[in-house]
């Protein structure tokens, strides 16, 4: 279902509103603007956003994701609650894409409490994300994915331990290189090598 391409945001979100309990038409009418949406949206696509069909919601992700500013970011992790993985994988990769370090205690959360519940490709989302954004408060999350059994999260970590580049950044991947297999421990010994020779 297409209508017309709606170019002026206020005309788009009154169509957004009216459409909001009919999610194949709202789906329809979310692809019809073709601006870059503002802050004024934020509350109709937050309020969009309770319609329970992973499109609408995927379509109000990609919309947030180009609202500027620390409020859509906020809304961005609000997703990171979903019960649809999708979504939720969805949510981990535009925070990463915007590097809003600012949702990493709510992408922190999700690894701690839902991860072990996720897909595999969500969990290895939030996972990455987090390496992408990595501060000494990620450390925790960046010592366990040393050892994850997903090679692009290990990977992940042993960059972003590298980077954070502290005593303890040094020891948990010396640790990861003494217990690991040669394999599985690849990324934790090139981490280090590189660490080393930074000094």
């Amino acid at each position: 279902m297409s209508g017309p391409v709606l170019g002026d945001e206020e005309t788009w979100l009154a169509a957004v509103a009216e459409a909001r309990g009919k999610p194949r038409e709202l789906q329809a009418v979310l692809g019809q603007f073709h601006g870059r949406p503002t802050a004024a949206a934020l509350p109709i696509l937050r309020d969009v956003w309770q319609v329970k069909d992973s499109r609408v919601q995927g379509k109000v992700l990609d919309l947030l994701a180009q609202v500027p500013g620390l409020v859509a970011e906020e809304a961005i992790a609000s997703y990171l609650k979903s019960g649809d993985d999708n979504v939720l994988g969805l949510a981990a990769h535009k925070l990463g894409r915007r590097h809003a370090r600012a949702a990493l205690p709510a992408l922190i959360e999700c690894a701690e409490t839902r991860g072990s519940s996720l897909s595999e490709t969500s969990r290895t989302a939030v996972l990455v994300v987090i390496a992408l954004l990595a501060d000494s408060s990620t450390h925790a999350v960046l010592v366990d994915g040393l050892t994850d059994r997903n090679p692009e999260v290990r990977k992940a970590s042993a960059g972003a331990l590298k980077r954070i580049g502290t005593y303890k950044s040094r020891e948990a991947l010396e640790q990861a290189v003494d217990e690991l297999s040669w394999r599985r421990g690849r990324f934790a010994r090139r981490a280090l090598r590189d660490l080393l020779q930074a000094r």
